[in-house]
């Protein structure tokens, strides 16, 4: 394979994957950053080269790096996230990388009472100071994270949430991943920030319902408190300081101002962002 001047950070979680899908749909080549060489084995592919190195680790990301144009970067929230993506920026830098696409959040708020929404501002602003053109994806909650409830729902037909009725304009992680690889592969989408929503404001109820239209059986959805959710995270291995980001923004989520549709999905892709019922139709192996 020769080598391509993509790279991936992030090439395993929901939007890198999305991303490694679309530029195989492309027929694109790609490099993934990975922690192992088996990590890589899991995922090489004829398009796609694992690289090892570590965020952690600053002079292992030269190599990876090298002769790269493009880097995408989409890493989970976690405590040292600022250290990680800075690690990623420097070396971008070194190395002399052209363009970064970064997965960001909604409403960026150097203020804002969410530990997660002030990470992605300040990391937002370090990348637009860094010298290196960007593109910025303000992603909305992914559809893709009820994948996480589809052995509930097959089972008992029910899903929770911690976040009530609140809308939210939730999006498919394809068109993060086609957006990503426009902003990587086509000209126009440098130094710019989209703000990445599907076509429909959802809630909890609204979802149930089409659950229970596509389905064909009654799907409930289920209000939990925030301890709870907290609790069950933290059982399921989530570290503390991790679980409670995550309830914090949960509870400015929950607060509304997350349910508002922007068109930059259907600008970039001259195409309608994907509809929940799509998705569910997509995925029916797994909720059905």
């Amino acid at each position: 394979m020769p080598q391509s001047d993509i790279v991936i950070v992030g090439a395993t979680g929901t939007t890198g994957s999305a991303l490694r899908a679309e530029l195989r749909n492309r027929n694109v080549a790609a490099r993934a950053l990975v922690r192992s060489e088996a990590k890589g084995a899991q995922i090489r592919d004829s398009l796609l080269e694992p690289i090892t190195g570590d965020i952690g680790d600053p002079a292992s990301l030269d190599g990876a790096f090298q002769g790269a144009r493009a880097l995408f970067v989409a890493l989970s929230p976690s405590a040292d996230a600022l250290a990680l993506n800075r690690n990623l920026f420097a070396a971008a830098k070194r190395q002399g990388v052209s363009h970064i696409v970064r997965i960001s959040g909604l409403h960026p708020d150097p203020q804002s009472p969410s530990l997660l929404v002030r990470q992605h501002t300040a990391l937002d602003e370090e990348l637009r100071q860094s010298g290196i053109d960007f593109t910025i994806l303000r992603a909305n909650t992914f559809y893709d994270n009820l994948l996480r409830h589809a052995a509930h729902i097959r089972e008992y037909r029910v899903f929770h949430s911690p976040m009530g009725d609140a809308p939210q304009s939730m999006i498919d992680a394809r068109d993060i991943g086609a957006v990503a690889a426009a902003a990587l592969l086509e000209k126009g989408h440098a130094n710019k920030a989209y703000d990445l929503t599907g076509p429909e404001t959802l809630t909890n109820t609204i979802i149930a319902g089409i659950f229970t239209q596509v389905l064909g059986e009654t799907v409930t959805f289920q209000p939990v408190p925030f301890a709870a959710a907290r609790a069950g995270m933290i059982a399921n291995g989530l570290p503390e300081a991790d679980a409670d980001a995550a309830i914090e923004l949960f509870t400015l989520v929950s607060k509304g101002g997350e349910g508002e549709v922007y068109p930059d999905v259907e600008r970039v892709l001259q195409r309608k962002a994907i509809r929940f019922e799509q998705f569910v139709r997509d995925n029916l192996a797994a909720f059905k």
